[in-house]
């Protein structure tokens, strides 16, 4: 029951701070091929979850700003597109490991919600970058 429980720990660790996970469940003991299993299925529920939420979440946000009357582009706003003119689907892709679950899925679900490739894309990433961050970690640590 413990180890359960210490593998949820970890799952919910690598939605929330994914990035450094890794690094502290090799630290406390964990072997590789465990970390990796346990950082990519928590990133993978943490994508599976969210992204629908996300989608609720900017579609309420969008009536509410209605109903307020503020305005559609703040400049803050045009950066942001500005971004994700310039960097696309693969930008937020590449640096989701760095900026971790809930801020990718955000992007994400706001950005490229249309996109039928938008999830398998983000699983794809964080399972990538749960490989590449054990290893470089295992390679530190050891």
């Amino acid at each position: 029951m413990m180890e359960a429980l210490e593998i949820l720990g970890w799952m919910l660790m690598s939605i929330v701070k994914f990035v450094v996970t890794p690094s502290l469940a090799l630290a406390s003991g964990m072997e590789p091929g465990r970390v990796f299993w346990v950082c990519a299925s928590g990133a993978v529920l943490g994508v599976l979850a969210l992204f629908p939420l996300s989608r609720k979440l900017f579609v309420w946000q969008a009536e509410r700003r209605k109903r307020r009357g503020k305005p559609v582009f703040t400049p803050g706003r045009r950066r942001v597109v500005r971004v994700k003119q310039h960097w696309g689907l693969l930008g937020v892709v590449a640096f989701s490991g760095v900026v971790s679950v809930p801020i990718a899925v955000l992007l994400a679900a706001k950005y490229f919600a249309r996109s039928r490739w938008v999830i398998p894309a983000l699983v794809l990433s964080f399972v990538l970058w749960s490989a590449l961050l054990t290893a470089v970690s295992w390679l530190l640590i050891r």
